[in-house]
């Protein structure tokens, strides 16, 4: 119950944004000076830890899990639940200032690893955005260092990124999603993210 009051109505989502020329993807957005970047991984990749330590830290939160994106006339990326999924023992642990924004707590035990459902709107209402256009897609991956780093990456290597999960969780029209996704992993630069041990250096 608690993951669908985080994502409501998402397949119906999908097959009517698909019919206006929008793809739903799976995939976090966070946005910074007007301009965004779509996070995009399987899941445990980091894009929920990535996602709310770049808001904890002051950036436009557009999505964790699922976010809109749009070609024309420029690419965007476009916010739709304002929610966010994430370990509770991993959310108290690593951003315990966004522990009041938890909508599930009551069904979480103390030593519960379930995932939190939260809206951080409820929170920090400044800070979540709507629409903006998407300069990048950059690719978390969890590493041992201390600090984070970020390299360039092709867009075949975003598109595998992307195209999986947002494929696998998105039922039918499948060739239109792959075209769309493969259209914008073309236009926009990749990057892969190794995130540090330390919160801080992630966004």
């Amino acid at each position: 119950a608690g993951f669908e009051r985080a994502a409501p109505a998402r397949v119906i989502l999908h097959w009517w944004f698909a019919e206006l020329g929008a793809q739903l993807v799976h995939a976090a957005a966070v946005a910074l000076n007007g301009e965004a970047v779509l996070l995009a991984g399987r899941s445990g990749s980091g894009k929920s830890t990535s996602s709310l330590a770049c808001m904890a830290a002051g950036f436009e939160f557009l999505g964790d899990d699922y976010c809109l994106v749009t070609l024309d006339p420029v690419p965007g990326v476009h916010g739709l639940f304002g929610s966010a999924k994430l370990s509770f023992h991993h959310l108290r642990e690593r951003l315990p200032e966004l522990a009041p924004a938890i909508a599930n707590a009551a069904e979480l035990g103390e030593a519960s690893d379930d995932k939190a459902v939260l809206f951080p709107g409820d929170h920090m209402p400044g800070r979540i955005g709507t629409s903006r256009p998407v300069k990048a897609i950059v690719i978390p991956r969890v590493s041992e260092n201390r600090v984070s780093s970020i390299r360039p990456v092709s867009g075949m290597h975003a598109l595998k990124a992307l195209a999986p999960s947002s494929l696998l969780q998105m039922p039918g029209l499948k060739q239109h999603a792959l075209s769309q996704l493969a259209q914008l992993a073309r236009t926009i630069p990749s990057y892969e993210l190794a995130l540090g041990r330390e919160l801080d250096s992630v966004p």
